[in-house]
């Protein structure tokens, strides 16, 4: 456990605001409202100080294709955005090519180290680590630091007119440079896993997508391949968003592998106690990933914490909506299914198109969060829960297994 107090967020999406809408890291941008709106910027470089984040895991999310095609309004929709943002669409995930959304990513990840690199440019005590002895050394300095995250593995790419991609050789790639984990499924299939609805119902109704998803697939066999693949060379593996019977085959094959299975996580999610929805773990989830070491971080999302935006029926719904007494709930009962607080982490999923908690509804609130849970809690339990369960994570799961880690 670090002597120093960390706090870790360990999804969210500046990345997303960054490559879409060119949003600067450095400065304070505005947060247009408390509620969801599109162009927001929750997670920026003042907003970690104000709330004293020392690390956060952007995750690179390359839009999907298909919730253009999937979802009428947000196709209908699209000619009037595409034309207010003259380059956002050739920044969604395209096609005709096997390696196209592997290309894309790839740009969108170095388009974020530039803007990281401006933020330095100016002042600002930032620096991106490409592994965790890289990670140490920078809180070593007092920076904060930012690890790059995928969600999606649509972007290791997907086949294209019978042809597939070099899966590992791109997954190797996104090792290289620093990339920690990766959320297999997203909002839609990919070459490896099953989704559940990873949207509020009011959201898909918002935007006429589609309902169904099958829960009775799972992982594809390329998807199994690519799991061992990850587990060997030290990617995290993250349940969310894959469907239960995606997660029980992954559970499967690390448990398979003894000593040598790894920490898998859930990194923004509630729990099917207070929210029986696909995407939360079931209590038996949540003592497998007692059993493996790893984490369940909290998500800052009224629905997937309790279920109560389902009947919101505006685009933009201004009735107060706090969450933090949610995430306490939440943290209290995984702590009594488990008899610790060794599982449990924060994964905000700001910046993703997401309508956060009144409370916590950008990273300056962290501080917040953090004097509830201390007073609910006690000092120890924040210890791991803010940062020390995510670090121990990162430690044995990312990288080769145990070689020279270093320490704070």
């Amino acid at each position: 456990m670090p002597k120093k107090q960390l706090t870790i967020d360990m999804h969210c999406h500046p990345s997303l605001k960054t490559w879409l809408f060119n949003s600067k890291f450095e400065i304070n941008n505005l947060t247009f409202s408390k509620e969801f709106f599109p162009t927001d910027m929750r997670v920026d470089y003042p907003k970690l100080v104000k709330g004293n984040v020392d690390i956060i895991m952007s995750a690179l999310y390359l839009v999907e294709h298909r919730l253009f095609t999937d979802c009428k309004n947000i196709r209908l929709l699209s000619r009037i955005i595409f034309y207010i943002f003259k380059n956002l669409k050739n920044k969604v995930e395209k096609s005709g090519s096997p390696d196209i959304a592997f290309q894309q990513t790839t740009k969108m990840l170095r388009h974020f180290e530039h803007k990281i690199r401006i933020a330095k440019s100016k002042g600002k005590k930032v620096e991106i680590a490409r592994n965790y002895n890289e990670l140490i050394e920078q809180l070593k300095k007092k920076n904060k630091v930012v690890l790059h995250t995928i969600e999606g593995a649509h972007s290791l790419g997907r086949k294209y007119n019978g042809v597939k991609p070099d899966y590992l050789k791109n997954l190797k790639a996104f090792f290289k440079k620093g990339v920690c984990m990766i959320t297999l499924g997203h909002f839609y299939k990919n070459d490896f896993v099953w989704p559940v609805m990873g949207m509020p119902v009011s959201m898909v109704r918002k935007l006429g997508c589609r309902k169904h998803k099958d829960l009775t697939k799972g992982l594809t066999n390329e998807g199994e391949i690519l799991v061992n693949h990850m587990l060997d060379l030290g990617i995290i593996v993250d349940l969310t968003h894959s469907t239960p019977k995606a997660r029980k085959s992954i559970f499967d094959i690390n448990e398979s592998r003894g000593t040598e299975k790894r920490p898998i996580v859930f990194s923004h999610v509630g729990v099917q106690q207070y929210f029986y929805h696909p995407m939360n773990p079931s209590d038996e989830e949540i003592l497998r990933i007692q059993d493996c070491n790893g984490v369940i971080g909290m998500i800052f999302n009224n629905y997937f914490q309790t279920g109560n935006e389902e009947h919101d029926f505006l685009p933009i719904d201004f009735t107060p909506e706090y969450g933090t007494n949610d995430i306490i709930k939440t943290i209290e009962h995984i702590s009594k299914v488990t008899n610790s607080f060794d599982n449990i982490a924060i994964g905000s999923d700001l910046d993703g198109f997401t309508d956060p908690p009144d409370d916590l509804y950008n990273s300056s609130k962290f501080s917040g969060l953090r004097s509830a849970l201390r007073n609910k809690f006690g000092r120890t339990a924040i210890q791991k829960i803010m940062g020390g369960n995510v670090l121990r994570v990162l430690k044995e799961g990312w990288g080769q297994k145990n070689k020279n880690k270093a320490q704070l």
